[in-house]
């Protein structure tokens, strides 16, 4: 769906949805059964927290300090 400015006409123009208008719009971000979010997948994924680390440091963008590897316990 393109994005639309303000006031296109999805919305009244109080800011306020009928009960079956708002689930109608939460119910657009459902993903059908059997489909995956793609946000966790390649280096974006939360277990390559040391690669996303590296990108910072390599496109010199200010990256957080990170922190120690927690190790567990024997």
């Amino acid at each position: 769906m393109p994005v639309t400015p303000p006031g296109d006409g999805l919305l009244p123009p109080d800011g306020t949805l009928s009960g079956a208008a708002f689930l109608w719009h939460l119910l657009r971000h459902v993903l059908p059964k059997g489909f995956r979010r793609a946000r966790n997948y390649g280096f974006l994924h939360p277990n390559r927290k040391r690669l996303i680390h590296l990108l910072q440091v390599l496109l010199r963008l200010r990256p957080v300090p990170m922190p120690a590897p927690v190790r567990a316990r024997p």
